[in-house]
């Protein structure tokens, strides 16, 4: 498909030579004529050289009365080159040699024009040409001549707006042709029928695949791919209906739209083009591309205000773009990635028909049969490449992605299962735990505990010997979970067995004696014990908070203070025992490190203090509200956080 005469200026092969004509006397009739024979009308005559023109503002249209001796001769289509003003009318004209074998032969004379057109065959005319209702700007008329002579040729041609033509890169001028009129016909049938299929085609094989990776993005949105080649496929196919369009416009102002469409959406093929590849290949998008993308988008503006003298500049802009596809490609073949070998041989398609179709029209090389647009062949290549490929992908990636649905359903079952086991588990840790209560002789006691997960490593019990000795433990294993359960299950059975019969640090020294048996590894338990008879309080610790001791007599907390290492972690250690006395009022306060150390939104930790303060407001209340005070406290600490550990109090208050 040839260009348009209107913007065949694209790839010009040379300037139009402008010949000045010196000499005061009328021109000979042989000089600049065109010679007419029954072989050369089987084709297109090409009139648009050796003009002789006189720019005139005036509107007459007689050819005798325009005085043509300072006429310069030029070519059709560039009439209006070098013209500065807007009402003025061009007076041109050349001469025709008709064989005689043509005589009485209808020819038909083709014009492609802009303006407004007066011509004179001979004796024969004026013939009008110039926009009509349909806003033509090929029009035609039919001539016969009556003998084989020389024949002038003479045109009386008006554009008041050749500026904004030349201005956009397009011809203000004339195109002039003449052939025979069955060529003309044929010709002018096969040209419409040929150029609209192939738009037709080639513009639905666009949209055709645009919809499927539409619908494959649709099914799949984490292949982004799919969307940015959408996005190139829509553009493209916008590229190649408005090409057709600017060649087959019947109108320069419908085919300047048409070219401005086309530039506008030439950036966009390469910014989505690349788009695509980056999210295609684990190539890291380099900051640079938005350096080009800027450098598309204003040469592409460029293009748009000047669809032709500006072309070179988004041509340029695009080759730059085009050695960031190249590399992107080299990259991910030498990498190995997957699709790289078939998404390259798609691009090397396409570059293959780009380089014959920009050959062709430089007149390089010349066309295969009728074939002389060929970029279309290439990018057809080009996306069944891909598409292939990104169907693959797609397919691949829906079976992982149902073997990964399978696997989840599995697993969801299997977590709802161990939910429920831990759950259970949770339960039976809690019905193993004593609740607040005031059977115990001598005072009101509240046991209470949250835990961070199903099942907590927080423990608390009680044992009341024959001697009315009460025992009260509170231990704290690392960490939470089964295997923290499991040590509280150990020592709860140490506890139940022996605590009784032992002085406390020979009971903490046997529980290690035991953990140890136990293979726990890292895991270790640390208590508070106890023991209380009367006032009488004696109390030993291994590696727990201090406990809480209000006394009602001084109206303060003391803490009482032991330092031990944890249950399982050395044999025969040296635990220490303080003795002291409660009187009624006075409540001691055991407690996990849960609560010390809880952490707000800004990472800082509830402390000791506020506790301490908590029991000194509240030593009134019952030892359950007591600790509904202390769990407010630690709530509006959290502010809806999660808190990190177990929660455990162990709370008495002397009757």
């Amino acid at each position: 498909m040839k260009k348009s005469m209107f913007y065949r200026s694209i790839f010009p092969l040379a300037s139009m030579l402008v010949i000045l004509v010196s000499g005061a006397i009328y021109p000979d009739t042989q000089m600049d004529t065109t010679r007419l024979t029954m072989e050369n009308t089987q084709a297109f005559v090409n009139l648009n050289n050796g003009w002789r023109v006189v720019y005139r503002n005036d509107n007459r249209l007689n050819p005798s009365e325009i005085n043509f001796r300072d006429a310069i001769v030029v070519s059709s289509d560039s009439l209006f080159n070098n013209v500065s003003d807007v009402n003025i009318t061009c007076y041109a004209f050349k001469y025709l040699n008709v064989d005689s074998i043509l005589i009485g032969v209808p020819l038909t004379i083709g014009v492609y024009q802009s303006g407004t057109l007066t011509l004179f065959v001979g004796d024969q005319g004026p013939y009008e040409f110039g926009y009509n209702s349909q806003g033509k700007i090929r029009d035609n008329r039919t001539v016969v001549f009556d003998s084989a002579d020389v024949y002038r040729l003479y045109i009386a041609f008006r554009n008041p707006e050749y500026k904004t033509y030349i201005n956009s890169g397009i011809t203000a001028g004339i195109y002039m042709y003449i052939s025979g009129q069955d060529y003309f016909t044929a010709n002018e049938l096969d040209h419409h029928i040929f150029n609209t299929s192939f738009q037709m085609f080639f513009t639905s094989f666009l949209l055709a695949f645009a919809i499927l990776h539409l619908v494959l993005f649709i099914y799949l949105r984490e292949l982004k791919s799919n969307l940015y080649f959408l996005l190139f496929l829509l553009f493209y196919a916008m590229n190649v209906y408005f090409d057709f369009e600017a060649f087959m416009g019947r109108h320069v102002l419908e085919t300047l739209l048409s070219l401005r469409l086309h530039r506008f959406a030439i950036p966009f093929t390469s910014i989505f083009i690349l788009k695509f590849l980056y999210s295609l290949f684990p190539v890291k998008q380099p900051r640079y591309f938005y350096a080009i993308v800027i450098l598309l988008l204003v040469s592409g503006g460029l293009a748009v205000y000047a669809p032709v003298s500006n072309l070179w500049i988004i041509n340029t802009a695009v080759i730059l773009s085009t050695l960031e596809v190249f590399r992107i490609l080299i990259i991910a073949n030498k990498e190995k990635y997957d699709g790289a070998k078939i998404v390259s041989f798609g691009f090397a398609m396409l570059f293959i028909f780009s380089l014959y179709d920009t050959l062709n029209d430089m007149d390089v090389v010349g066309a295969i049969g009728r074939l002389t647009n060929a970029y279309m062949f290439g990018a057809t290549g080009l996306i069944v490449c891909i598409s292939v490929y990104l169907a693959k992908q797609f397919a691949l990636t829906n079976r992982k992605l149902a073997e990964e649905a399978a696997e989840r359903v599995v697993l969801e079952s299997d977590n709802q299962r161990k939910t429920w086991e831990l759950e259970e588990a949770r339960k039976l840790q809690l019905s193993l735990l004593p609740h607040c209560g005031n059977e115990l002789p001598g005072y009101d006691v509240c046991f209470s505990m949250r835990t961070a997960t199903e099942v907590g490593g927080d423990y608390y019990d009680y044992m009341i010997t024959n001697d009315n000795t009460l025992t009260v433990v509170i231990g704290d294993a690392t960490g939470h979970g089964m295997k923290a359960g499991n040590m509280v299950v150990l020592i709860k059975s140490l506890f139940n067995t022996m605590g009784h019969t032992f002085y406390i640090p020979d009971f903490f020294n046997h529980c290690t004696r035991q953990i140890k048996k136990m293979n726990f590894g890292n895991l270790f338990m640390s208590m508070t014990m106890v023991k209380l008879r009367g006032n009488n309080v004696v109390v030993s610790s291994a590696g727990m908070p201090p406990v809480l001791m209000y006394k009602k007599e001084l109206d303060e907390v003391e803490e009482v203070i032991i330092k031990g290492m944890p249950l399982g972690a050395h044999d025969q250690f040296p635990y220490q025992e303080k003795m002291d006395s409660l009187k009624t009022g006075d409540v001691l306060l055991l407690l996990s490190d849960g609560i010390i150390e809880l952490f707000n939104s800004s990472r800082q930790m509830h402390g000791m203090k506020r506790v301490k303060d908590i029991l000194t407001e509240s030593y009134e209340m019952t030892p359950s509200e007591i600790v509904e005070r202390l769990y407010n406290s630690c709530d509006n600490w959290l502010k809806g956080r999660p808190q990190n550990d177990d929660i455990t109090f162990v709370v008495l208050k002397k009757k």
